[in-house]
């Protein structure tokens, strides 16, 4: 709640929201080398980095809901049909794997692992859209 008063009072928030959701509904299409460009610029985020895997988790929370058929219960509802065309394309157990990533991704930068590095194993582990 509190993050939406803030993002209705300041638009660079929006904008950063959308940017990382742009480049999380991305990686999934990408190779590996592409991914790795991605991990490397994310690392240079700094403190932001969290609050970026933080959305990232919802979103995958949200496919998760999506692919099981509770629509009423997805958070980023501005990207329903996004989520719903992705979370037909890949598997709901891929989609649970990655949570669990990303919270692990989120563990090892809270003990100071190399952000890069850390970034880079999520990106392993983000699945690859069938076709």
């Amino acid at each position: 709640m509190g993050w939406a008063v803030q993002a209705a009072e300041d638009d660079d928030l929006l904008r950063e929201r959308q940017t990382h959701l742009e480049t999380l509904t991305r990686v999934p299409s990408l190779n590996t080398v592409q991914r790795f460009d991605i991990a490397q610029k994310l690392s240079t985020e700094g403190d932001r980095i969290k609050s970026m895997l933080e959305l990232w988790l919802l979103w995958w929370r949200d496919l998760v809901l999506a692919a099981n058929n509770c629509p009423e219960l997805i958070v980023n509802v501005d990207m329903r049909q996004l989520l719903q065309k992705q979370a037909a394309r890949i598997n709901p157990a891929e989609s649970a794997r990655v949570i669990r990533t990303i919270l692990r991704t989120l563990e090892a930068l809270d003990q100071n692992v190399n952000a890069r590095m850390a970034l880079e194993v999520l990106m392993l582990d983000v699945p690859t859209l069938k076709n």
